[in-house]
């Protein structure tokens, strides 16, 4: 269920950029590939579904495979408008075995484009690049200019979901050449809709404004509303970087409008969105905070995480502004932080899981390797004992022979006996080769009875346990080489494999030069008919590999960009101090860092950013910690501090605060009664924001100092 949250918001941005075609303008080479209900899937995702049962017994009665096959996408398409991910991967797999059997290669791009964009809406971009290529490959047998485009736009939506506008644009410009200049149609809005959203990804705004007037107008011709609606809201983005309040306005209004005829939630949640930010833009606090606390309880309620931590931050920012009680700011803070770390941990647990399955795919193709060779040295084994087996016979019928023709089969059993020493040679040859595989093998291999004591090792397990040689360690048991705490953890280990037949596991052994040494592990329990049972263990050294997972762990804590903690460090900090402990809070707020940006470009921006730690950095304590929030907004944490120390450290502050990059505004905060480090921080935040007031925006504006970082 955590992954499928975390994915949801990436769902909702592809649903809005890679929309289905519809029958409207479509080639007449298509209009058979759609069904009345995926039209109708549009506005009424849940009737839709249910009346697809019925239908699909239906087909499956009077065996239509064609008919199931439309159905199918439709049910494709409405699972889409929900958001339910897998249900449309699955609709679009049986779609693909369905115009196989039938060998209709236009069904089968239908059903790979659909299984693409329900790969891309859970960020498996590999996969879906895999789908939409397929697609390109069966569409060449019978080419439609529409499949093509709809193929284009779902790369233009792999690469917009993935941050890479220019490729995103590049792949809206090849659709919309595909259907032409003079042909109208849902699918030619749509890639206009993605092209006019790459342009803004990339600050080409003048651009951006001309795309979306020709989708407008390419909306009007095939009346769709809810694209009508995301071409509404792409406006409203427009029209906020030319500072058009009333434009704004105009285009959240629409939004709703429409959001309430479809009954359609998000759009209710995009529309209340952009009425905040128009009146945060005027200057209205309290009607920001208002829209803005809508917006992210609609979110909130279509567990759409990441839509709610962007609203719960703007929120927070006009709550302090517009003086809401001090409850209600630590609430709205309090779910912010729960959020941020929902989101972060989701994030962190994807990557550890696709590098740890890279990894078990490196081992499995390791080991599919090492059984390949093994199953190829024992043919030959086996192919050299039957040719000695066949020799031995030849040899005893020549034995026969020789009694009774002594001279006649004196020459034939001398060839014999040579072909007897070159099959003798040959086996001789593949033991040496065996013998030298388990030399250079790089990973342990033992052969031990069940109670641990070794009968084999190669040279690798030597030198891992640190023997001499192999013939050391034979007859000596696991235990003895291993340390106390270790040897324990081999006696439980190979009571599993006896009682399991196999067994495996992470073995941490510790060196002399400090800290340990892991390997992973594979026993298998061997029980000859006619020999005493004995144990084989393989084992693979990990440690580079523990020690990445746990420099993932740490470059967590970390701001990508400063070098600061970030959020995850507040958790961490507060549980290294005890209850009752003291501590102390510094917020800060960079003056104006927008008009800093807007002028002097980003890079400039950040390279202020990271001056600005290292300013905090050197004015506060050693085991202070400087802490990045987000944005321009950054706390000092401040462990075991009373009200002398803290006013030391903000007076300094104070008194440089000239050879500072940026002029900041901060505020400070003891901790009171055991309160938690959120509550501490509320009112450092407040204490600032009460003095940001105080200074006055007119008079801060004229000085704000921005220095060459």
């Amino acid at each position: 269920m955590g992954k499928r949250r975390s994915t949801l918001a990436w769902g909702i941005w592809v649903l809005m950029v890679a929309w289905p075609l519809s029958a409207v303008g479509a080639e007449p080479a298509i209009r058979t590939l759609r069904d009345p209900l995926e039209l109708r899937a549009l506005g009424e995702p849940r009737a839709v579904l249910q009346e697809l049962h019925a239908a699909l017994a239906e087909a499956n009665q009077h065996n239509d495979r064609h008919r199931r096959a439309l159905l199918l996408l439709a049910r494709a398409n409405a699972c889409r408008v929900i958001a339910d991910w897998d249900c449309q991967r699955i609709a679009g797999t049986e779609v693909q075995a369905i115009a196989r059997g039938l060998d209709d290669p236009l069904l089968e791009v239908r059903g790979l484009i659909n299984e693409a964009l329900a790969d891309v809406a859970q960020r498996q971009y590999s996969h879906a690049g895999q789908r939409l290529g397929q697609a390109e490959l069966v569409l060449k047998r019978q080419p439609v200019d529409v499949l093509y485009a709809d193929i284009q736009l779902g790369f233009s939506a792999m690469s917009a979901a993935s941050g890479k506008h220019a490729m995103a644009a590049r792949y809206a410009e090849r659709g919309l050449a595909a259907l032409g200049a003079g042909q109208v149609s849902p699918i030619r809005a749509r890639l206009l809709r993605n092209l006019a959203q790459a342009q803004m990804g990339l600050d080409q705004w003048s651009a951006a404004r001309t795309t979306l007037v020709q989708a407008r107008r390419a909306v009007e011709a095939v009346k769709d509303p809810k694209l009508e609606a995301e071409l509404a809201l792409a406006w409203a983005r427009l029209a906020r970087t030319s500072g058009l309040v009333a434009q704004q306005r105009e285009e959240g209004e629409r939004v709703l409008a429409i959001a309430t005829t479809l009954e359609n939630a998000q759009l209710e949640a995009m529309g209340r969105e952009v009425l905040g930010n128009a009146a945060a833009d005027a200057g209205d606090s309290v009607a920001a905070a208002r829209e803005y606390a809508r917006a992210a309880a609609l979110f909130r309620q279509l567990d759409l995480l990441r839509e709610e931590q962007r609203l719960l931050r703007q929120l927070i920012s006009v709550q302090a502004r517009s003086g809401v009680p001090s409850a209600l700011r630590e609430d709205a803070f309090a779910r912010f932080l729960a959020v941020d770390e929902a989101v972060e941990f989701a994030d962190r647990a994807q990557a550890l899981d696709e590098f740890e399955a890279q990894l078990k795919y490196a081992q499995q193709a390791k080991d599919v390797a090492r059984l390949a060779h093994e199953t190829e040295v024992a043919q030959h084994r086996a192919t050299a004992l039957a040719e000695r087996n066949r020799l031995i016979v030849g040899l005893q019928i020549l034995t026969a022979v020789v009694l009774m023709l002594m001279l006649g089969s004196y020459r034939q059993a001398r060839q014999r006996n040579r072909r007897l020493r070159e099959a003798l040679d040959t086996v001789r040859e593949r033991e040496a080769q065996t013998s030298g595989l388990m030399r250079v093998t790089r990973g342990c291999v033992l052969l031990h009875d069940v109670a641990g004591r070794i009968i084999l090792a190669n040279p690798a397990a030597a030198e891992a346990f640190g023997a001499d040689s192999v013939e050391a360690m034979r007859g000596q048991s696991l235990q003895a080489l291993l340390p106390g705490g270790v040897a324990e953890t081999v006696d439980a280990y190979l009571a599993k494999v006896r009682s399991e037949g196999t067994g495996e596991g992470v073995l941490g052994v510790p060196v002399a030069a400090g800290g340990n040494r892991y390997w992973q592990c594979a026993s298998s329990y061997v029980e000859p008919a006619d020999a005493t049972p004995y144990i084989v263990t393989q084992a693979v050294e990990v440690t580079l590999h523990n020690l990445e997972l746990e420099a993932l762990r740490e470059q967590g804590l970390r701001d990508a960009l400063t070098g600061a903690y970030n959020r995850r460090e507040l958790e961490r900090f507060e549980q290294r101090h005890a209850d009752g402990a003291s501590w102390a809070v510094i917020a800060f707020d960079l003056d104006e860092f927008k008009q800093i940006n807007d002028r002097q470009g980003h890079e400039f921006g950040d390279a202020v950013l990271k001056a600005t730690v290292r300013f905090l950095a050197d004015r506060v304590r050693a085991d202070d910690v400087v802490v990045r929030m987000g944005g321009d907004e950054f706390v000092v944490l401040l462990p075991h501090s009373g009200a002398a120390a803290l006013e030391r450290i903000v007076e300094r502050l104070r008194e440089d605060a000239r050879q500072a990059p940026c002029s900041y505004s901060m505020g400070s905060a003891l901790r009171e009664n055991g309160e938690s480090l959120v509550a501490t921080l509320a009112r450092a935040d407040a204490a600032m924001y009460i003095g940001k007031r105080a200074l006055g925006m007119s008079q801060r504006s004229q000085t704000v100092l921005i220095r060459q970082p």
